[in-house]
């Protein structure tokens, strides 16, 4: 989030420096978000950020060629910090910035019509420099980042020789743990948070933001060079009070942000602001506040494991048990409570703001993995629902889901193993990928059957074959950005119930752990990896009648006809008044949100039993 203005008032204050023999440890998320800007710079001929949307491949490759130059530059990078978990003080924030980002998605939904050429996202990025700092376009940065962006490179590090063992989730914030690590061991923080300047960072901690990071094109010696911030150094030169150092500055600039650079720092020397406002100060200073020292690691070693393993939000939502937490090794967090129902902020996906959000078909593939930590946790920590947030306009606590029960948990795991044994037995020719996309298809298509809808699958097909669209010139309308939004979204919905069914099966001993979780973990081994995930540039390869595209069309006809003919009389059954209509999708969407095991079927997955 950062201070507004501590950056450009200290800026004269900062060294440029070599980096060559630096010790560096990395902010993940802003790293993440980084590479992400690096890539669209890489788009000229895109006009909006849908076009220029990098795929999750390029933008991982890109992000290993980055930190491979930190590297070459003799740069040694100790450590890289990803946020596993988000204080309840926080929550406000965080329902400014969805509502921020639904707003955006909002107006540019009601700008473009046809909001992405057929030709683009062009599957090869034109070269760009990794240490370039000219701006994106604005037109570019006019909807959220793409939403797998921080958990795409995530996992990239983790199964990279290199990075693996030097990238690490936190049970807290990315920037307390980088913090902590320099105060320690000094060395440089690669940030674009500006609120690393006013942690504790110890004497020899110094802040470098990316964008300052820079390659001379007239030294062939590789050896890159930054704007190096050191706060301890930069108190002294402003005489600061020792015993408040740049938090007094900090401080002045929060209460008023309006003001110049000699007038807060005339103040700051002073400590007005602290004086006449103490209570707020020690709030202010509660999120800069360092981490206690670290315990001794616990006997979970493998359930810890998986822990630091574990994408942001999937962490989030387990961290808030008790047990769980201690195991992580959390500082205690004011706030938390386990008798609350969790809050989880799933990644927001770029949809049709009009239409169903994209997430909802695979809701009970989430409300699953969210009931089987209860498993895991001793009863008092259990709960009965949490509280999922996806689009949304105002401040509310979300949408409700409520959880299966314990007991209920086998049969759910079974239906999904029965469900993927089934697509294998109808589908013998497809690979894991392809059958994990079946799967998502099925979960669309029974979805539309409950709901009246037409499966946005078949809408798909529908789309594909108007000659507006299906010439290289033409353009993708909002039901295909729908499509591959909601595939994505069914897609990641099973990563998570991966990762969770195997922080499960980590516990000890091992005969509490149900068979059927078990079987349903060796079973999700084979989801996707983010790289693999169809987007929108599948449709532009489709258009183009790649090979890749014409594989994609040809896997999404074979699924569609063995799942056709049992949902069609469903989907499209007799008509009837739009009243009666209305009544019944109001009656279905709340079946859907029921636990899975209470739902009107024994089998949450059963479209296919028909078949």
């Amino acid at each position: 989030m950062g201070i507004r203005h501590l950056t450009t008032f200290l800026r004269p204050y900062a060294a440029a420096e070599s980096l060559d023999g630096k010790q560096v440890v990395i902010d993940g998320p802003s790293f993440a978000h980084q590479i992400y800007y690096i890539c669209l710079r890489a788009s000229p001929g895109a006009r909006n950020a849908l076009e220029a949307a990098p795929s999750y491949q390029i933008l991982v490759d890109t992000a290993i060629a980055w930190l491979d130059t930190i590297r070459e530059s003799n740069v040694e990078i100790k450590k890289i910090y990803f946020d596993g978990f988000l204080p309840p003080a926080k929550l406000d924030v965080r329902l400014q910035r969805l509502q921020n980002s639904t707003h955006q998605l909002t107006q540019f939904h009601q700008s473009n019509n046809e909001p992405c050429r057929s030709s683009f996202p062009q599957t090869n990025s034109t070269p760009v420099s990794l240490f370039q700092n000219t701006a994106v376009r604005s037109g570019l940065t006019a909807l959220p980042a793409l939403s797998f962006v921080v958990p795409a490179i995530l996992e990239a590090l983790k199964a990279s020789s290199i990075y693996a063992d030097i990238t690490e989730v936190v049970p807290g914030e990315a920037d307390l743990y980088c913090a902590r690590y320099l105060e320690k061991h000094g060395g440089v923080v690669f940030t674009s948070d500006s609120d690393l300047l006013v942690h504790d960072l110890g004497h020899d901690g110094a802040v470098s933001f990316f964008h300052d990071i820079e390659s001379s094109e007239n030294d062939a010696s590789g050896i890159l060079r930054a704007q190096i911030f050191q706060p301890a150094v930069i108190s002294d030169r402003l005489a600061l009070p020792n015993s408040h150092g740049l938090h007094s500055l900090a401080f002045e600039i929060s209460m008023d942000n309006h003001g110049t650079f000699p007038k807060l720092l005339t103040r700051a020397q002073s400590l007005k602001a602290v004086k006449e406002n103490l209570q707020m100060f020690e709030d202010f200073l509660k999120e800069y506040a360092p981490l206690p020292i670290q315990s001794d690691l616990p006997t979970d070693v493998e359930t810890l494991r998986v822990l630091r393993r574990l994408h942001p939000r999937t962490s989030e939502y387990v961290l808030h048990f008790p047990s769980l937490a201690r195991i992580a090794s959390q500082p205690l967090v004011s706030g938390k409570s386990a008798s609350l129902s969790p809050h989880i902020f799933l990644p927001f996906l770029l949809d049709c703001p009009v239409r169903t959000n994209a997430w909802e078909v695979s809701t009970a593939t989430r409300q699953l993995a969210y009931g089987l930590v209860n498993v895991m946790v001793p009863a008092t920590e259990q709960v009965s629902s949490v509280f999922e947030h996806r689009r949304q306009t105002d401040n509310s606590d979300g949408r409700e889901l409520m959880l299966p029960e314990v007991p209920d948990i086998s049969g759910a795991c079974i239906a999904i193993v029965e469900t993927y044994k089934e697509l294998k037995k109808k589908l013998p020719e497809f690979t894991e990928k392809q059958l994990w996309m079946a799967f998502a298809v099925h979960q669309d298509m029974e979805w539309s059957a409950m709901n009246s809808k037409t499966p946005i699958s078949q809408l798909l097909l529908q789309r594909l074959a108007y000659p507006k669209i299906s010439d290289p010139s033409g353009y993708f309308g909002w039901d295909i950005v729908q499509f591959f939004a909601q595939l994505q979204g069914s897609l990641y919905s099973l990563r998570i119930l991966q990762q969770i069914t195997s922080l499960v099966v980590s516990i000890e001993p091992k005969t509490l752990i149900p068979e059927a979780v078990r079987d349903l973990n060796s079973l999700l081994s084979s989801v996707p990896r983010l790289v693999d995930y169809p987007d929108l540039g599948t449709a532009s390869s489709i258009i183009r009648k790649s090979e890749e595209g014409l594989r994609f069309m040809k896997g999404l006809k074979d699924i569609l006809k063995i799942l056709d003919s049992s949902s069609s009389s469903t989907a499209s059954g007799p008509s009837k008044s739009r009243k009666s209509s209305r009544k019944k999708r109001k009656r279905d969407q709340a079946g859907s949100e029921l636990p899975v095991g209470k739902a009107k079927s024994s089998n949450p997955f059963s479209l296919l039993e028909s078949g």
